[in-house]
């Protein structure tokens, strides 16, 4: 039989009652092993809440929570996190268990990146970068530390997201702003998710994941997850974001590197999809700064499909606090947020300071002219 569990947010008490009778299967936004999203529209255009993300899973023969169910009831709600409104138990159909959140029409930023991409190769402006680094810093300060909760708990656990990646950050809204700086994002899809005790080490299974966001020690063979890896995610994902590949060299160059070498496969029982992840995961990290003029910018050994533009000093600063090799240099979230709000401060006054020096020029240039 069919039930509905209490919502997570009271304030969604009404719109359970509306799910799924007054709602009807639009499409799937997509697929993964453990899940599959599907969009849902009110039937008579329901103007709150006119589409649902509904991700179904396969129901649990004992009852109790999924491991994301779990995770999101303890966090409670948050301004760049997801909200879960209410989950499902074999709901809207017999065998699937499904968690109903909002849907976003502008997607994730992967979305978004692949769009710009076929117009101007994928470049961003800085104030862009900003905002997305300032709500991801935000986002991890809440996880692991509990700063922006609504009610203090001493309690509380830390959590690690352990699969931040663009496919996982939501575009609540792109904003008015035309270079993108007043975009609202929100982390989501919290499947892999955990609390954290630093006395008993978190470790992924088995080809979960996504390795090309892995920190430097977590590796194939100690696949090991911690809060200072949610950080360098972060960071990574930022440096996608400038440069249009994450921070490692190419996995390609792994792959042929070990070819060379060998005549027979790594893993012969492996199928390709679990080689992929093997070679990502076998790469190396490499930084690359974003704050390099073009003749600096090196081609070989990366994935690199275009210059990137010369971002300020004060930004690579910044992002190099996510992205030290070393784990134990890695700024904890709390404090990357507060500095990563100072920097963007700094960095908008002097937008602000440039565009006023910029118009006096104009000004008194027609004035010199008349």
């Amino acid at each position: 039989m069919a039930t509905l569990t209490a919502p997570c947010q009271s304030s969604s008490t009404q719109l359970t009652l509306r799910f799924p009778e007054h709602y009807e299967l639009k499409g799937e936004l997509g697929k993964g092993g453990e899940a599959t999203i599907e969009l849902w529209g009110h039937k008579q255009g329901l103007r709150t809440y006119p589409y649902l993300a509904i991700k179904c899973i396969k129901a649990k023969a004992r009852g109790g929570y999924h491991r994301e169910v779990e995770v999101l009831r303890l966090l409670g709600k948050h301004k760049s996190v997801i909200e879960l409104f209410f989950w499902t138990r074999e709901c809207p159909r017999p065998g699937v268990d499904c968690l109903v959140f909002p849907a976003y029409p502008e997607g994730d930023l992967h979305t978004l990146h692949r769009r710009r991409a076929q117009y101007n190769k994928g470049i961003f402006a800085e104030a862009f970068l900003w905002g997305v680094y300032a709500q991801l810093s935000e986002a991890l300060s809440f996880l692991h530390e509990g700063i922006g909760a609504a009610r203090r708990n001493d309690n509380r656990r830390t959590i690690i997201h352990r699969d931040i990646k663009m496919e996982n950050i939501l575009v609540e809204t792109l904003g008015h702003n035309p270079d993108l700086s007043s975009i609202k994002i929100k982390l989501a899809d919290f499947g892999l998710a955990d609390s954290y005790d630093p006395r008993r080490p978190s470790r992924m299974r088995d080809f979960w994941g996504t390795p090309l966001y892995w920190p430097p020690e977590q590796t194939f063979c100690d696949p090991i997850s911690t809060p200072e890896g949610d950080v360098w995610a972060i960071g990574a994902i930022v440096h996608r974001l400038a440069h249009s590949f994450p921070p490692t060299t190419s996995h390609f160059i792994t792959k042929q590197n070990f070819l060379a070498k060998h005549s027979a496969p790594r893993y012969p029982s492996y199928t390709d999809s679990m080689m992929e992840f093997y070679w990502e995961a076998t790469t190396p990290r490499q930084v690359y700064p974003v704050n390099l003029e073009q003749q600096q910018q090196l081609l070989e050994g990366t994935r690199r499909l275009r210059w990137t533009p010369r971002y300020t000093d004060r930004l690579n600063n910044h992002l190099m606090l996510s992205l030290q090799m070393q784990q134990a240099a890695r700024a904890p979230a709390g404090l990357l947020h507060r500095r990563v709000e100072e920097g963007r401060a700094v960095f908008e006054h002097d937008q602000r300071e440039a565009a006023t020096q910029a118009v006096a020029e104009e000004l008194v240039n027609n004035w010199a002219l008349s």
